[in-house]
């Protein structure tokens, strides 16, 4: 879980960097179009991008009161 402000992206340059990087990890079923500060997907709609200015950070594991906190 993060904690923190989320901020939109809408940068074209910045997005299409993105939407590559998606393809580059996820293969060609996550290939997204940019147009107008989104990201586009056949038949899929429109998706607004986050960034998140983490603060602080929390990892949970599986036992009773397994939990990690970071903060920046």
């Amino acid at each position: 879980m993060l904690n923190g402000t989320a901020e939109r992206v809408t940068g074209h340059k910045l997005l299409c960097s993105l939407a590559e990087d998606y393809v580059a990890k996820y293969g060609e079923d996550w290939r997204f179009t940019v147009h107008e500060g989104t990201f586009r997907h056949t038949g899929d709609g429109v998706a607004e991008v986050y960034r998140i200015g983490a603060e602080t950070a929390y990892g949970f594991g599986r036992g009773i009161a397994s939990h990690t906190r970071w903060r920046w």
